[in-house]
């Protein structure tokens, strides 16, 4: 299985049964992003040009203090799982709670052509 992600213009096009590729915008600047939009800082244009603002990270997790807090702050196991859903943007399955905001879809979580399928259009603005 590939699961790798094409980048408009970063080579050859992906087979047919691949995820439709992403706009090179979307995290180099100096390109359209997936809106059509292009980046307005920073100022001079010479540096919005093949520059990027993206950063990794690297996360250590103690999941055993993350459960203890469900626990702590959750009247029941459900309360616990929608909490973490909440803390997280994803239910256990793999759903976005964003496409299942109240409670698990298993179906949805196991279905890759549609659990990624969602955008952040209408979060609220600055």
């Amino acid at each position: 299985m590939d699961c790798t992600t094409h980048v408009e213009g970063g080579g050859p096009a992906p087979h047919a049964e691949a995820e439709p590729s992403i706009k090179a915008g979307e995290f180099i600047l100096g390109y359209p992003d997936e809106s059509g939009d292009l980046a307005q800082v920073p100022i001079p244009l010479e540096l919005r040009h093949n520059g990027t603002f993206v950063a990794f990270r690297k996360f250590h997790m103690d999941v055993a203090a993350f459960r203890r807090y469900l626990r702590a702050q959750a009247s029941s196991p459900e309360e616990e799982e929608l909490l973490a859903a909440k803390m997280v943007g994803r239910w256990r399955s793999g759903a976005p709670l964003v496409l299942a905001p109240d409670r698990d879809n298993p179906e949805l979580g196991s279905d890759r052509n549609s659990n990624n399928v969602f955008s952040y259009a209408d979060d609220m603005k600055d």
